[in-house]
């Protein structure tokens, strides 16, 4: 019953986009109260998008994962409840689950997804591999695939140029003394197993602009059309979050910031009814020059909903929101105007 609810609301809320920006109408808000962490790939096996929500649901932990060969058209492929072994603790500060990456091994596929948690007292990146088309059934290893200390959630994400390619594994960790830092690391995939290549840890970000507050976390990297890798991240906390961007020209390069200013933030001069907090961008290629990024926002009643934009390619390659500000000011400089959430 709560799969046909998802499923009516989830595509009712995407036709009415086609005229209408989504930070006015959501895509989706959760029957719960819980934070909703979108994550999207585009499947070149199967020429199709997949798109997961993970969600701290009544029952415990819960994964809504579906599919679509549009960006506007999805199909739930239901709910899946990981089984946490014994050693973790998972609690809603810690879960955040990202799925969904296909690879080969052996002429098998396998379908990937880490999350976040405590693992002994530590904070931890672990992982979950099915090898069947069956999305709702992860065997979850018992073993972390990388423990730090850092003070918060380490809110690990996958990138992978294709199904054959490395799986890079990206993550941040806050230190002791309070600064936030974006690192990088490739991934072996080893008899069904996932293991951390010796000596892989690339530091490649550091909170630096004042709208970051010294946080940045949930970091998302995206290429487009081979050009430049982007690194989509929140930054701030509560009220004041927003989402940044950094580009290199390598995977393996340190990213430099989009300018000083967030491309999506809070409106400080937003009446009781505006969104607010947008965070945990993940970003898809969806063509003729446009990507959309969906991202979870805050209500006026301060419950998650998932929210999408999407942005063009500039000449400067960059990203500016679609359509362009609105304004006759804008003379192609992405720092002259940075989109709010009214």
């Amino acid at each position: 019953m709560l799969d046909c609810i998802f499923i009516i609301l989830l595509f009712s809320s995407l036709i009415s986009l086609s005229n209408t920006l989504s930070y006015v109408n959501p895509v989706f808000s959760p029957p719960f109260d819980s934070p909703i962490i979108p994550s999207v790939i585009y499947d070149s096996t199967y020429n199709e998008y997949v798109l997961t929500l993970s969600m701290n649901g009544v029952d415990g932990y819960a994964v809504q994962i579906l599919h679509s060969f549009s960006p506007t058209d999805w199909i739930s492929d239901g709910w899946a409840i990981p089984k946490f072994p014994w050693l973790w603790h998972m609690d809603s500060q810690s879960f955040k689950v990202v799925p969904l990456l296909r690879t080969q091994y052996n002429n098998m596929t396998l379908l990937l997804l880490v999350f976040s948690g405590v693992h002994e007292d530590k904070r931890c990146i672990g992982y979950g591999i099915t090898k069947n088309q069956e999305f709702t059934t992860f065997s979850i290893n018992e073993n972390p695939l990388y423990c730090s200390d850092s003070i918060s959630d380490l809110s690990p994400s996958l990138y992978q140029e294709n199904s054959r390619s490395k799986v890079n594994l990206i993550w941040s960790e806050k230190e002791l003394d309070g600064a936030t830092h974006v690192y990088k690391s490739v991934l072996r995939v080893m008899r069904g197993r996932l293991e951390m290549e010796d000596s892989s840890k690339q530091h490649i970000l550091s909170a630096s602009n004042d709208w970051e507050g010294n946080s940045i976390y949930a970091p998302h990297l995206f290429n487009f059309q081979n050009k430049y890798y982007y690194l989509f991240y929140s930054g701030g906390s509560g009220a004041s979050s927003g989402i940044g961007i950094a580009r290199a020209k390598s995977i393996s390069d340190k990213f430099v910031k989009f300018m000083r200013n967030p491309i999506l933030l809070s409106d400080p001069n937003g009446n009781s009814t505006s969104w607010h907090a947008p965070s945990y961008p993940s970003v898809i290629n969806t063509g003729d020059g446009i990507v959309t990024m969906f991202y979870q926002a805050l209500s006026y009643k301060n419950r998650s909903s998932l929210l999408l934009d999407q942005f063009s390619y500039t000449r400067e390659k960059w990203f500016e929101l679609t359509p362009v500000c609105g304004t006759d000011s804008w003379d192609w400089y992405p720092s002259t105007c940075y989109h709010t959430i009214p």
